[in-house]
């Protein structure tokens, strides 16, 4: 009977010291709980909507969300072969554009080749935007379509991951017609 009580005793202890390693070192075991449980961390959400899921390779995973009118990025990487944990996450307001008075604005992440942003005018079809690196230099332009709700955003963009910093350098926002509503 003694070693029925140890043996149920340390399983215990050892559920308890894994448990613990997990959340010391905020490992989860999903790409998808990790969004959830970084959404909890942040105070955001729970999102409505998961816009995009994109497989970055070597063991990047990233997932946008959006929470209301406000967008949710979150980038995760593989751990230990069977976890995931954090590599970057950001929450995208409106309320920021409002403050800075902007009506339309992008991330760029090169790294895992993935554009996203937010539009406050209505009536927007598409955004036409001009990827440059840090020098300036053009290194390609597109378009993407624009939602209902204002939200835009598109994987594999450029066609390649870069090494080095690229920023959307200019942002036109056009309805249907072609006609510009907002420029960044």
């Amino acid at each position: 009977m003694k070693r029925k009580k140890q043996i149920v005793l340390y399983l215990l202890l050892m559920a308890v010291c894994v448990w613990g390693y997990l959340w010391l070192h905020d490992l989860k075991l999903s790409a998808e709980a990790y969004f959830r449980a970084s959404e909890r961390m942040d105070h955001v959400g729970p999102c409505e909507e998961i816009l995009a899921e994109l497989d970055c390779g070597d063991g990047k995973y990233l997932m946008l969300g959006r929470d209301g009118e406000n967008l949710y990025y979150c980038m995760m990487e593989r751990r230990r072969g069977i976890f995931w944990t954090g590599a970057g996450r950001e929450y995208f307001t409106r309320s920021y554009l409002e403050e800075y008075d902007q009506k339309i604005m992008a991330r760029y992440y090169w790294t895992h080749d993935f554009l996203f942003g937010i539009c406050t005018e209505d009536g927007v079809a598409e955004v036409s935007f001009r990827l440059e690196d840090g020098e300036e230099n053009l290194l390609m332009e597109g378009t993407l379509p624009v939602r209902e709700d204002g939200i835009f955003f598109g994987g594999n963009i450029h066609g390649t991951v870069s090494e080095e910093a690229v920023y959307p350098a200019t942002l036109i926002a056009t309805d249907k017609d072609g006609n510009i509503v907002a420029e960044y």
